[in-house]
């Protein structure tokens, strides 16, 4: 029997950190636990792939989700370069998960429950966090000496 667990998780695009992070079972689709991880009073935009597209995002959220094309119709030049702009701003929500799988060496979770995975991607996701802070805090001694 396998067991499988997904990460999700709301990445600061600044500071390529993570502020909150959920983990469900592999068999739940991607888009269910979308909105929990949304805080109407802090959040100002939100940056998701087309997985999200349809999904109900506070009025006070700016909705940046990539836009998807349907079967027969494909997206208007306008929409490619819509999706354009808001990939680069994505996708450093997406580069948490590369560091995590590649440079940490984490890509697979090997445990059984719920609870025990949670532990150890939470663990995970706070010592990338705190990989994430002494990069920062190296990046500004530097610019401070060249300055």
């Amino acid at each position: 029997m396998r067991y499988g667990y997904k990460l999700h998780s709301k990445v600061d695009a600044d500071s390529k950190c993570i502020v909150k992070m959920k983990v469900t079972p592999a068999n739940e689709a991607d888009n269910m636990h979308f909105v929990e991880l949304l805080d109407e009073n802090t959040d100002e935009v939100v940056y998701a792939d087309k997985g999200y597209v349809g999904k109900k995002i506070p009025e006070k959220i700016k909705n940046q989700v990539h836009e998807r094309a349907c079967r027969g119709h494909p997206l208007s030049k306008e929409a490619v370069a819509r999706n354009r702009q808001r990939t680069p701003i994505r996708a450093r929500g997406e580069h948490v998960f590369g560091i995590m799988k590649g440079s940490m060496k984490c890509g697979i979770i090997r445990c059984v429950g719920l609870l025990r995975s949670q532990f150890q991607l939470f663990i995970l996701g706070l010592v990338y966090n705190m990989k994430r802070y002494c990069f920062e805090v190296e990046r500004l001694r530097k610019q401070q000496a060249i300055g």
